[in-house]
């Protein structure tokens, strides 16, 4: 390889990794594998803690499979609550983060 061939796949490395950095592309790239992993892992801590206490004071059914019949019409109200509950959760979580953060940098 010339060293002119060289310094044309080095210029266009310097471009493209400038690009990231005055984008802030790879911050966001490693927020967003991280936002991927907590978000794993708070779904475990919904599904595994938080919704069987739920179903605990309930009575011990299982009341995410719920539906109500209205002539033909099936609504899967365990469902649709249990996705509220899910995403009420993961506001709080995220609420207390951003608190969390908000007071590391004053």
């Amino acid at each position: 390889m010339t060293n002119e061939e060289n310094a044309t796949k080095s210029s266009w490395l310097d471009r493209v990794t400038r690009f990231l950095r005055d984008h802030a592309l790879i911050s966001m790239a490693l927020g967003f594998a991280i936002g991927h992993s907590g978000a794993g892992f708070f779904e475990s801590l919904i599904e595994g803690v938080i919704m069987p206490a739920i179903e605990l004071v309930l009575g011990g059914e299982k009341w995410t499979t719920g539906t109500v019949t209205i002539g033909s019409l099936t609504i899967p109200w365990g469902e649709i609550t249990a996705d509220g509950i899910h995403f009420a959760v993961m506001l709080i979580i995220a609420a207390f983060v951003l608190r969390f953060l908000a007071r590391r940098s004053h």
